[in-house]
């Protein structure tokens, strides 16, 4: 499970550093284009229509979707984008057609999906709310926190970067980013 490790409060809006063990994700995965950002086969109705086969999950209230590789423009250009709408569990094996991921132990800088967070996203990176997914808030957590001042990066290895979005059954939705210490 996830280790807290800080609070800190920004303008108002709370961010989480916490350390992440090494975790299994099963769900639905897919490759986009370099090019483009979506695939062409849909891992949100995937997950929807299959989430219930996932054995063992650590959050069967939730849907986690996972953007891996995403952050190409530091890392390179040869690294295959994937999006995975998934789960967490404790378990590698899992029925056919779903796919399961390792990410290594990681910190990570989470913040709740909150009026006054998309404030903030609006005051600092000049991006709105899109209302359908919450990528906006992983450049509001990089922006803010991976510096030499918060003493964070972006995880450096480029098969290694992911950021999730964290929708929960309780509505209360969370986006984070792995980042290594500097």
């Amino acid at each position: 499970m996830e280790h807290f490790i800080e609070k800190v409060v920004i303008e108002g809006v709370e961010f989480q550093i916490i350390q992440k063990p090494a975790t299994l994700y099963a769900g639905y995965k897919a490759d986009v284009d370099n090019e483009d950002e979506e695939s062409s086969v849909d891992t949100y109705q995937l997950f929807q229509a299959g989430h219930k086969n996932i054995k063992n999950s650590l959050t069967p209230d939730s849907m986690l979707c996972l953007s891996i590789n995403f952050k190409e423009c530091k890392h390179g250009q040869n690294a295959r984008r994937s999006l995975m709408h998934c789960q967490e569990t404790s378990e590698r094996n899992q029925p056919e057609g779903i796919t399961v991921l390792e990410s290594p132990a990681c910190y990570m800088i989470k913040v709740k999906s909150t009026e006054a967070t998309w404030d903030l996203v609006k005051k600092i990176t000049g991006e709105d709310n899109p209302q359908w997914h919450m990528a906006p808030l992983f450049g509001l957590c990089e922006k803010l926190f991976c510096n030499e001042e918060r003493g964070f990066a972006l995880t450096p290895d480029f098969s290694d970067t992911y950021e999730i979005e964290y929708y929960n059954a309780d509505g209360i939705n969370y986006a984070g980013i792995s980042v290594v210490k500097l």
